[in-house]
């Protein structure tokens, strides 16, 4: 039997996690399904938009996929910084 990992980082927001994480199920149940006869494991990662890190959403999620605590701290808070730059930059050519 075939094994599969799908892993989709979503933002959410900071106080409601469990609306993203719902949408994200959904969003994937009909891959899942075409994927019939594949073992199929989904690992929803959530990042709040004001920079919260969820222990259950964020953390184990990354260390189900084999990282250990100190890297997957590390990503978190450089994922952020990554989302917090693009957004900046979207904002200024927006703007002008």
């Amino acid at each position: 039997m075939t094994s599969t990992l799908l892993v989709e980082i979503k933002y959410c927001e900071d106080t409601r996690p469990q609306n993203q994480l719902n949408a994200a199920k959904e969003q994937h149940k009909v891959l899942c399904n075409i994927l019939q006869g594949a073992s199929v494991t989904l690992h929803i990662i959530l990042l709040g938009v004001g920079g919260t890190i969820y222990n259950t959403h964020t953390l184990k999620p990354f260390k189900e996929l084999g990282l250990d605590s100190q890297r997957v701290k590390r990503l978190a808070s450089k994922l952020h910084v990554h989302f917090v730059m693009f957004a900046a930059k979207f904002v200024h050519i927006y703007q002008t």
